[in-house]
């Protein structure tokens, strides 16, 4: 078995393929980012990919949660022996064992995912920018880090700002997967401010859900704002870890052109056009 690094190189191409497959963007950003971080990132990504998988999935509330406190074990260290025969525990392992600060994000993480298992709707915009916290911006953070950032107020608002931006981007991409769990991330606040519940936003989209799109669009568009902002303090190491938010722009364009179009099936950017805005840079 051979070996980059630490890491296997199987293990390692186990991780980009997943990446690949389920989260593109991501994998995108990985290729241009310097070789000692994008082995790390691959692998952090891929565990990001296992636990999306598992909260994205149909399956039982309480099964799906006995998955994740599974994964949980594994960055506690109570799971060495399983994870070293899991091609992404194996890695994540290794990952863990070089990069101290990996281990407290990663629980914070699984905790905030829980959430997703259930239907409780998102309660206020405090609470949506949290959940993107702690899903999302501690993968700009970790990458940062892993790029040889130093960990300073720069770094945390631009890493909170981009994960909050891209977190509620998400949520818009896979807007007809949630409603059909009956799942709603958009804030109840914002939701009673254009006439609908949680219970009404799962019904037939009318013109308040065209309202509910563009308010959250809104909200991703401020966050982009100050991440940009934010990323003008950082060197060079800092942002190269914020290249996905070069993808904001694209997305939220087309939802602002035909808010409508986030309850069906979304199409995807496509993988040049993507490339080429990522290889562009912010």
């Amino acid at each position: 078995m051979t070996t980059t690094g630490q890491f296997t190189t199987e293990d390692l191409d186990y991780c980009s393929n997943l990446v690949r497959e389920n989260a593109r963007d991501m994998y995108l950003c990985d290729l241009l980012l310097s070789d000692a971080a994008r082995s790390k990132a691959n692998v952090l990504h891929a565990f990001h990919v296992e636990i999306t998988n598992i909260t994205l999935g149909h399956g039982d509330p309480l099964a799906s949660e006995v998955r994740l406190q599974w994964w949980a074990e594994v960055v506690s260290g109570d799971r060495n022996e399983e994870a070293g025969g899991h091609p992404v525990g194996r890695p994540l392992l290794t990952l863990l064992e070089n990069e101290p600060v990996v281990a407290p994000a990663l629980l914070a993480k699984i905790e905030a995912h829980i959430f997703d298992l259930y239907q409780d709707p998102m309660p206020d915009r405090t609470t949506l920018e949290g959940w993107c916290g702690e899903t999302r911006s501690v993968l700009f953070n970790l990458i940062a880090r892993f790029e040889g950032a130093e960990q300073n107020t720069e770094l945390a608002n631009a890493a909170g700002h981009a994960g909050c931006c891209m977190g509620i981007i998400g949520i818009l991409e896979n807007m007809p997967l949630l409603r059909n769990k009956g799942q709603v991330y958009v804030p109840s606040d914002l939701l009673q401010s254009v006439g609908l519940t949680a219970q009404s936003f799962l019904a037939k989209p009318e013109e308040q859900h065209k309202a509910a799109i563009l308010g959250m669009a809104s909200l991703a568009r401020e966050h982009e704002l100050k991440a940009m902002t934010a990323i003008k303090s950082l060197e060079p190491a800092g942002v190269s870890a914020m290249r996905s938010l070069a993808l904001a722009d694209l997305y939220l364009k087309r939802l602002e052109k035909n808010p409508m179009s986030a309850f069906s099936a979304a199409k995807r950017v496509s993988s040049l056009r993507a490339q080429w805005r990522l290889y562009r840079g912010l």
